[in-house]
């Protein structure tokens, strides 16, 4: 199973400050606007939903920012969500 087309594309948005986490290119990695602003806050949460198995992001966040609240659910695969969180806190 190849990538698919879009996840060769830029998004279009406006943003000052666009950092991309994670490594890879395709679902595992994401855009987000003023990461540096969130590190300033020392409260913040941050809800996964559906990561299927591919926690690049949301190891990726949880290094820039350690302070921030974290969930995450996989509705396809609950059995090994308790699994799943264990590695991105690691």
């Amino acid at each position: 199973k190849g990538p698919l087309a879009w996840y060769f594309l830029e998004p279009l948005y406006s943003c000052e400050d666009t950092v991309r986490l994670g490594d890879v290119v395709g679902d595992g990695s994401k855009y987000m606007c003023n990461l540096e602003h969130l590190k300033q806050h020392t409260r913040c949460v941050y809800y996964g939903f559906g990561v299927n198995n591919n926690i690049v992001f949301d190891q990726a966040l949880r290094k820039a920012l350690p302070h921030c609240e974290m969930h995450m659910f996989d509705p396809s695969e609950p059995a090994h969500t308790p699994e799943i969180i264990a590695k991105v806190a690691s």
